[in-house]
């Protein structure tokens, strides 16, 4: 799997993110994760109770140690990337468990469902759910902050921890955000993982949008 080369992004001095600034950004994810759920309740017809998310800036290794859950697994990903002032690649993970009773919790109780060979309709109930949340948490970040941004379309993928991460970390990425989000469908914990790769714009823009923010506040 070939890095697109959008993201092969030139190495540049990592974000200035004090913890405040970083607090700010937990605030507009959990905002952006809050009208991701209220999606999610009319898609699911069922209630979603939400965990608050943690989100940490990682460096390459940080990263792999906090998702040294998913080595050695079989990973579903749902990816998008976006562009404009605030720029790169988000994913949303799960694991091969997490991701079949999410596909299970969207086809209904009395449906069995099998991931093995995963189809184009379960593709594309991952990649609906992939979607409202990334948009959801992007999207607030960029409006809050006003920044311009547009959405590639997003695709859902198969494989494991190198050809879904460790391709686009490898030595390509100084700043990556990190948020470990967990909700709850039809009394079952679904846990997946936020990770957004941060360009060279988002790397100049983002912590003088972050200052804005602030004294908007």
């Amino acid at each position: 799997m070939n890095v697109p080369s959008a993201y092969k992004y030139q190495r540049v001095e990592p974000l200035q993110i004090s913890k405040e600034n970083l607090d700010d950004i937990s605030e507009l994810v959990n905002i952006g994760m809050g009208k991701g759920a209220a999606m999610l309740n009319r898609l699911l017809e069922s209630h979603i109770v939400l965990y608050a998310p943690v989100i940490t800036f990682v460096s390459e290794s940080e990263l792999k140690q906090e998702l040294n859950q998913y080595i050695g697994q079989e990973l579903f990903a749902v990816q998008m990337g976006f562009s404009g002032d605030f720029n790169g690649d988000a994913k949303l993970i799960f694991s091969h468990e997490w991701a079949g009773k999410l596909v299970h919790a969207l086809m209904g109780a009395g449906v069995e469902t099998r991931l093995d060979d995963m189809d184009s309709v379960m593709a594309g109930m991952l990649t609906e759910v992939g979607n409202i949340v990334i948009n959801s948490i992007i999207g607030t970040i960029s409006n809050e902050l006003n920044l311009s941004i547009k959405f590639s379309i997003p695709r859902c993928v198969q494989g494991n921890f190198k050809n879904i991460v460790g391709e686009y970390i490898a030595g390509a990425h100084d700043d990556i955000l990190h948020a470990c989000v967990h909700f709850v469908v039809a009394e079952l914990k679904i846990e997946g993982d936020i990770i957004m790769f941060l360009g060279m714009e988002s790397n100049r823009k983002l912590p003088k949008a972050i200052e804005r923010y602030r004294i908007k506040l």
